[in-house]
């Protein structure tokens, strides 16, 4: 059984760029950080992180635990670039960028998961109320 995949319109060239520089640099400190909090992302993350892993496609078709992986990601790589610590690839004046792609993939996970039926995990209401 494969998991259903949903599209993700990533942007510019440099959006690309900062995603695959965000999940390596997460992974890189997983260890000692915790990003993310199971093996289903640990996995995506690692996948993701190969050659090839995510294209240079103008759309990726992600599954469900990739979109969280991403988020994850981009959170921890935000966080770190705040407060002033190196990720390479990820210069700080992309702190801006890090925010738009954090809050678009964010917006596609909701719309996943209100499609499921699960509105409590993206804080929305269901469309009956």
């Amino acid at each position: 059984m494969t998991d259903k995949t949903y599209t993700f319109a990533v942007g510019a060239e440099m959006h690309r760029d900062y995603i695959r520089a965000a999940v390596r640099g997460s992974l890189e400190n997983h260890s000692s950080h915790n990003v993310w909090y199971g093996t289903e992302y640990v996995n995506a993350a690692v996948g993701m992180a190969r050659e090839g892993g995510l294209s240079d496609a103008p759309a990726w078709e992600l599954t469900k635990a990739q979109l969280v992986t991403l988020v994850r990601a981009i959170e921890f790589v935000r966080a770190r670039v705040k407060y002033g610590q190196v990720v390479a690839g990820v210069p700080s004046s992309a702190l801006d960028e890090l925010v738009q792609l954090e809050e678009r993939l964010n917006k596609k996970l909701r719309e996943v998961w209100h499609d499921e039926g699960r509105w409590w995990m993206c804080g929305c209401k269901p469309l009956w109320t």
